[in-house]
């Protein structure tokens, strides 16, 4: 649908490139359902099968699945996760990261670059 406005605007003239696409910003429901696929894809399981609020050190993933999760979230997203942000208070809290927080975290990080 974003990728459908942003050529309608570029179409009418409305807009460039850049702005058509920074110009629409992503619905967090959106962030979320790609931060579970992520998830979930990087656990070799169904999306469904991943809790957005339960610890995803919990439901099997470790640090390297973690390391190429925020690294795909960065690409898919075109964002920085800072580590202070997805593990504020060190390991401990990194334990207890969610894909909730981590769609929050990019949530924030896009609305930075807006």
């Amino acid at each position: 649908m974003r990728e459908w406005i942003a050529a309608a605007a570029l179409a009418a003239g409305v807009v460039t490139a850049p702005e058509a696409l920074a110009a629409t910003p992503i619905p967090m429901v959106e962030i979320l359902d790609r931060v579970r696929a992520g998830a979930a894809s990087q656990l070799g399981r169904k999306k469904s099968d991943i809790e957005i609020t339960r610890p995803l050190f919990e439901q099997g993933l470790d640090e390297l699945d973690l390391v190429e999760l925020v690294m795909a979230l960065e690409e898919k997203f075109e964002v920085e996760l800072p580590d202070a942000e997805l593990a504020p208070l060190g390991k401990e809290s990194m334990d207890k990261l969610t894909v909730q927080r981590l769609a929050e975290i990019v949530d924030a990080q896009l609305k930075k670059k807006r």
